[in-house]
């Protein structure tokens, strides 16, 4: 993993030291977190543990509210029906 500096703990920057602490500090927990999935994907011993390994990532980083998705998926679905 890529070294860090003085000023962090963990790989995360400390948001006292000024500058794009926000995004300084998202980019380090991403980076964690992509290093971390490195790590379950190589101990992992079948197909299904990988899966799961990216699925918890990818649940991080892109995350879906499912209520809104469900409400969207019958409006399409209604719509799809009136225009038959």
């Amino acid at each position: 993993m890529a070294s860090t500096s003085s000023s962090t703990t963990d790989g995360v920057a400390d948001p006292r030291d000024g500058g794009d602490h926000g995004g300084a500090r998202l980019e380090a927990l991403a980076l964690n977190k992509v290093a971390e999935l490195a790590d379950a994907v190589a101990a992992a011993s079948s197909a299904g543990e990988v899966v799961r390994a990216i699925h918890a990532v990818a649940a991080l980083v892109f995350p879906v509210d499912s209520a809104a998705v469900a409400v969207l998926a019958k409006e399409r679905k209604q719509t799809f029906l009136m225009d038959y």
